[in-house]
């Protein structure tokens, strides 16, 4: 026989289909524990929804500003000030590939002498970007006649099944 001690401090052995049937409680999810500045918060969030990728590419744009008219302060242009502009555009996300292409097309002209100063240089280097964005200035036009894929890529969280919504 077992021991009635043994049986009161065993605990009772549960089915695998009571565990998995069992209510969940979380107590901190309860209505009347939140927090009142988490209900009314301060700015809907769909009053600017491009308010923080404005302020990221204003961020960019800054760094790259404010980081190429201080590099040429007071410097002549040579390999080093060609490469320290390098690793700005890089650090700036302008792109490996970018990058590459106009620095190559700016040390052909400085080697060359048709660069001989920084603004030169500076105008040169616009001159360059604004020549590589130009084409996307003109809007997509779709064939009606034919299928089409877009390709949408981002990381979590922003807005890429949203967008595909409303594209359909």
């Amino acid at each position: 026989m077992t021991d009635p001690k043994s049986a009161v401090t065993a605990p009772k052995k549960s089915s695998l289909f009571e565990v998995l049937n069992r209510p969940i409680r979380f107590p901190s999810f309860r209505k009347d524990t939140v927090a009142e500045a988490a209900v009314s918060p301060t700015e809907p969030a769909e009053s600017k929804p491009f308010a923080r990728l404005r302020d990221r590419l204003r961020r960019t744009r800054q760094s790259l500003v404010s980081g190429l008219s201080s590099l040429f302060k007071g410097r002549k242009l040579d390999d080093e000030a060609l490469e320290e502009l390098e690793s700005r555009l890089l650090m700036a996300d302008v792109g490996v590939e970018v990058t590459n292409h106009l620095i190559q097309q700016l040390t052909e002209r400085v080697s060359r002498q048709q660069l001989n100063d920084v603004p030169a240089l500076l105008q040169a280097l616009h001159d360059d970007l604004l020549a590589i964005l130009a084409p996307c200035q003109q809007p997509w036009r779709p064939s009606d006649s034919r299928p089409y894929v877009i390709l949408t890529i981002g990381v979590n969280g922003v807005g890429k099944t949203t967008t595909i919504g409303k594209l359909a």
